[in-house]
Order: structure tokens, then sequence, then C-alpha cells
């Protein structure tokens, strides 16, 4: 996403900061050890979309870790200051919660207060509707760990398959593990085969995406046939259509995958149909205009 035209304003710990200059503790266990979960809020016509679905999984992640969030409220209060702040009517808010500052040790010695972090960022309108521009993709292996399905900041493998996609010439790329197409880096991945939607189920290997939640409510509405299943690289050079989705770019087309290329025209018609679909739950839900 390009930055040209962004407005920013941050909070940590409930306080207001500059961007240019906000910072943490240097023993803050975010830093040190990765012991933070996150979350980011897509924002139209000033309004977050689905934000209790988004502070239900930070939720969960923390609980999975062992991380006490502050109250929902707090966080919700936050939220709307930071993105007053920065203007937002078309934009993000990123939320991280670190477990708090302790000398270094594995194992903290005390109760430890949370570092809460929120990022408004305010862009441009972007959605100007249909076509979508296609992105290409590539298989890497799945070097992660097993608990994929808690939002953490443990991003490095995520950073390192998207570098190799790059370095391979290729856009984005596609996790395989044990033979089967799991997710993106950044995303959830669906594949049109037979005039329904394919995609990998949710476990503990994928990060279960508030938008691929949206976009099964979408193709159910349309009478599309949603399969949750898993999904061999076979599978996605076959299918007829194939696509990424995630909380920032709703929806993008994947053209080729391990240079086996999609016919045309791409978007192809049901991605067609499904993003034309959740572009109005955007808007029945947030009230924004396209």
């Amino acid at each position: 996403m390009s930055t040209e035209g962004v407005r920013r304003a941050v909070i940590i710990n409930g306080h207001e900061t500059a961007y240019e200059s906000a910072s943490t503790h240097i023993e803050d266990r975010g830093y040190q050890f990765g012991e933070s979960v996150y979350e980011v809020l897509a924002f139209y016509s000033g309004t977050p979309l689905r934000l209790s679905e988004h502070l239900s999984r930070l939720s969960r992640s923390a609980v999975a870790i062992g991380l006490e969030l502050p109250s929902s409220e707090s966080l919700i209060r936050d939220i709307a200051r930071a993105a007053g702040m920065a203007d937002i009517v078309t934009g993000s808010v990123y939320i991280q919660v670190t477990s708090g500052v302790s000398p270094r040790a594995h194992i903290a010695q005390e109760k430890l207060s949370p570092t809460v972090t929120i990022i408004a960022q305010a862009t441009p309108p972007d959605r100007t509707g249909l076509p979508l521009v296609p992105i290409t993709c590539v298989t890497v292996p799945d070097e992660r760990w097993a608990r994929c399905n808690i939002k953490t900041t443990n991003l490095l493998p995520n950073v390192l398959a998207r570098k190799t996609a790059i370095q391979r010439g290729y856009d984005d790329a596609l996790f395989v593990r044990d033979g089967l197409i799991l997710e993106g880096p950044s995303n959830n991945v669906f594949f049109v085969r037979n005039g329904g939607l394919l995609t990998p189920p949710a476990n503990n290997f994928i990060l279960e995406g508030i938008t691929r939640a949206a976009i099964i409510e979408v193709a159910r509405k349309l009478r599309l046939e949603v399969r949750q299943e898993p999904v061999t690289p076979e599978a996605a050079y076959g299918s007829q259509e194939a696509f990424i989705t995630s909380t920032i770019m709703n929806i993008r087309p994947i053209s080729v995958i391990d240079g086996q290329r999609y016919p045309s025209p791409i978007p192809g018609p049901v991605t067609d149909a499904v993003y034309e679909n959740l572009l109005r739950l955007i808007d029945d839900e947030t009230n924004a205009k396209t």
C-alpha cells in the first residue's frame, strides 16, 4: 500500500505520542521475546469493519499465550481516539498488546502491566471497484510453528516467505505443509472449482481470517457451494480461479501459481461476483459509499 497522503496517529498505554518519536522500553517482552498479539482493523466511512470479531480474535490469541488484555471498553475507546486523531475516513488501525516490561528472563518474576500500542493510519479511498489487479504466487515450504491460529507478532517466517517469492519473480507466497496449501504470509486463499469455493480448513496451521469468514458468508448468500477441505498444489493448479483475502486487501485475484497460469479473464466470474457482494456487505455494515 502506498504511503502517499497518509496521516498517522499513535497512542501507547493511553498516551498520545508523535508517530516520529513513538517508542517503548528496551526490555519490553514483545521486543525481546515476541510475547505479543495484534490485530488490524479496516475503516470505511470512519467506521471499523467487524470490530467485535477482531477484538474476539485478539482475546483468543492473548489467552493462548497467557497474556492479560486491557478491557474491551478501554481498547475501543483508544481505537476511536486514535482514529479521530488521524481523521480517518478510509484507513486502518493497528493494535498490538505485549506482556509488558521486565528484566530479560524467559519467565517474568512479577506480574506485569501490558504495553498497548495503537497506530491509526488514514489513507485516501482506494476501493475503486472492479477490475481487480491480479497477483502471482509461488508455493514455499511452511517453516512456521504449529500455532499459526494465534495472531502473534512472530512473523519472521512470513517475511522470509514473501522475500523468497519476490526473489523468484512472484508477488506473494503460499505456504505448503505435508503436501497441502494452507494460506499466504498475511492472507487466506480460496479456489474456484466446479462453480463453488474451496478453501483450506480452519485449524492450527492457518489464521482464520475475519475477511475469510465474510467471504464464506457472501458465497453462501450467492448460493455457491463452499468446501473447507485440504487443498493440494495439483488441485490449486486445476482450479478455474483463485484469490487471496485479507482485512486490508479484501480480495486479490491470483493469475499464476508456480508458473501455472489461470485462464482469462482475471478476475473470473465467480471472483467478480464474490467481490462485488463483499463490497455490498462492507457498505451495509459501515454505511460506506462506494
